[in-house]
């Protein structure tokens, strides 16, 4: 067996969690929050439901439009963000 060596980095920005929850079919939840430089936003909906939609919003429109929650996804980006679930 050969040696492994794993990596770990400590990321230049905090990382925020954002937990919530759907309680009624057709709900919409807004997170909004403000990014002073470009940077990496990773969203990750820790599920595989299709039939759960999402759509993220920067300050030129929409970046992401309608995806289910079984399609993550990552964009670089600055200035007010909305998330919405």
């Amino acid at each position: 067996m050969e040696p492994r060596i794993l990596l770990d980095a400590t990321p230049s920005i905090p990382v925020t969690r954002i937990d919530g929850s759907i309680d009624v079919a057709g709900e919409t939840d807004r997170y909004g929050f403000t990014l002073n430089e470009s940077v990496r936003v990773v969203f990750d909906s820790l599920t595989d439901d299709a039939s759960i939609r999402w759509s993220l919003e920067g300050p030129r429109g929409a970046v992401v439009s309608d995806r289910g929650f079984n399609a993550s996804d990552s964009y670089e980006r600055s200035g007010e963000v909305a998330l919405d679930l």
